[in-house]
């Protein structure tokens, strides 16, 4: 695989230059372009200038671009977008202090954010050196300056009451962002509360270990690929959340029994909470202490996930939820900065290509998770692991210990076909790096993994007529990956 590489970062040296036969959009006077437009939004064009703007962003394809130039323009590119985004906040907020924003408006405003942030991150592993997106090192949230961290009007400095919401990088991550009509591009969320010692602490709910409290410095240096910092409007509302969740939620932590995880992502009942569920109960209590009306979130995300097996397998019961990117649509909260890990950021878009198309498979094509020899070893490995005791402390910082084995199988199926779409898409990333000297745009990741599903499917298919009519002969076995053997359709079999 290294030599691999090596020949690829050669290849760019050399074919960099055929790039440069094709005439190159002008990204940069596309993001100053959407800069200028969204200072003109309205509540009455809002869905169809945002939507046109999305669609403009997402056209781009690799070979219309060159990297010397995206390198160039990056900063002019990535300020215009994030500025537009930062534009977009503030009309909302004004939308909604009015009474006029619509649920249509806001749809297409999660999906400008989404657009926008993608090619912010896109321009931004460009200035790196080819192929150092393979295979890189964690960095500590917050640090590395511009274009890894990007600021709003006030300088970044988190306090007591704000809100960070972070994606992992993880593909149950990659799940939690994709399970709504809207995907999102956070996966989990926490809330800032300063101690009696002045320290900054964390609360925020875990799948493997429920409502902890912990120092802010832990968030900050445990993996994250992406994270930004919300803050209330209202900063007495904010800082009594803190308060009044932190006071509940360490008495349960330290005493070694801390508030269980809800996998249900029900919003109704707090004796267990999920991540996004920990803010609002928090801004709830404090609403209820200040005699104040809380909305939260004002946007909820809808599940519409038609194929019901991820949703049952994790015990999700709802299908109206608080997830962690819903607060990107709450004016209550102004954005303050964002941060994300340019040297992993390939990572998380192929995660969530990953993710995002399975979840289509699953609804249009009547695709189906499914148990073989591999899964079911391996979910009921890690379901004993949990109960030997030479196990327990490693097991449970990785799994829930209360997943049952049915929930451990599906979280297998979906790692092991991730696992394989993921692997593809950094083969296609550095084949297009090497020709091209760019990577595949978010578009043509989508259209990768589709083609990787295509490829797949004919790999199964030939596996499949080789057992039933050639490997008598003693002919050799075709090599595929064949991820098909756990997710596919009834209709994908061999007469």
């Amino acid at each position: 695989m290294i030599f691999r590489r090596s020949i690829l970062m050669a290849m760019t040296i050399f074919t960099g230059a055929s790039a440069g036969a094709t005439t190159p959009r002008d990204l940069r006077s596309t993001a100053i372009e959407v800069y200028s437009e969204t200072q003109n939004l309205t509540a009455a064009n809002c869905t169809a200038k945002l939507s046109a703007l999305s669609s403009k962003v997402n056209s781009y394809r690799s070979w219309e671009l060159m990297r010397s130039v995206v390198k160039r323009d990056s900063k002019t590119i990535i300020e215009n977008l994030w500025r537009s985004r930062l534009n977009i906040r503030e009309k909302m907020q004004e939308f909604a202090d009015n009474g006029a924003l619509s649920p249509q408006c806001v749809s297409s405003i999660r999906n400008a954010f989404r657009s926008f942030r993608f090619m912010e991150e896109y321009v931004a592993v460009h200035t790196l050196p080819v192929g150092a997106w393979v295979e890189a090192k964690a960095t500590r949230v917050y640090s590395g300056g511009f274009p890894w961290l990007v600021e709003g009007p006030q300088k970044l400095e988190v306090k007591d009451g704000d809100v960070l919401v972070s994606y992992g990088m993880a593909y149950g991550s990659a799940a939690i962002a994709h399970v709504g009509e809207d995907s999102g591009t956070f996966s989990h969320m926490a809330i800032v509360h300063e101690d009696a010692s002045g320290k900054l602490v964390t609360i925020e709910a875990h799948p493997e270990f429920g409502v902890k409290v912990a120092p802010l410095e832990k968030y900050l240096t445990d993996g994250k690929g992406r994270s930004a910092v919300f803050r209330h409007r209202d900063t007495v509302l904010a800082t009594r959340a803190a308060k009044r969740i932190y006071d509940i939620a360490a008495k349960a932590d330290f005493s070694g029994h801390p508030i269980p995880y809800d996998f249900t992502m029900n919003l109704s009942e707090p004796s267990r909470l999920f991540c996004a569920e920990v803010v609002k109960y928090a801004f709830d209590l404090a609403a209820s202490d200040l005699k104040k009306k809380n909305v939260m979130p004002p946007f909820p995300t809808k599940i519409a996930m038609k194929n019901p097996y991820i949703l049952n397998a994790f015990g999700i019961e709802s299908r109206v939820t608080f997830a962690p990117s819903d607060i990107e649509v709450d004016s209550q909260f102004n954005l303050i900065a964002e941060w994300r890990d340019i040297a992993r950021v390939r990572m998380m878009h192929h995660q969530q290509a990953a993710l995002q198309m399975q979840f289509r498979w699953l609804d249009t094509l009547s695709y189906q998770y499914r148990s073989d020899l591999r899964t079911i070893i391996d979910s009921r490995a890690l379901f004993l692991a949990r109960r030997l005791p030479l196990f327990q402390g490693f097991v449970d910082d990785l799994v829930p210990p209360d997943l049952s084995e049915r929930t451990l199988e599906a979280v297998v199926q979906v790692y092991l076909v991730s696992e394989d779409i993921h692997e593809a898409l950094v083969l296609k990333d550095e084949e297009r790096e090497a020709t091209l000297g760019v990577l595949l745009t978010s578009a043509e990741i989508l259209t990768a993994a589709e083609k990787n599903r295509q490829e797949d499917l004919e790999g199964y298919l030939a596996y499949q007529r080789w057992i039933q009519f050639d490997r008598i002969s003693g002919s050799p076995a075709p090599s595929s990956q064949q991820w098909h053997w756990l997710l596919r359709s009834d209709a994908e079999f061999v007469d």
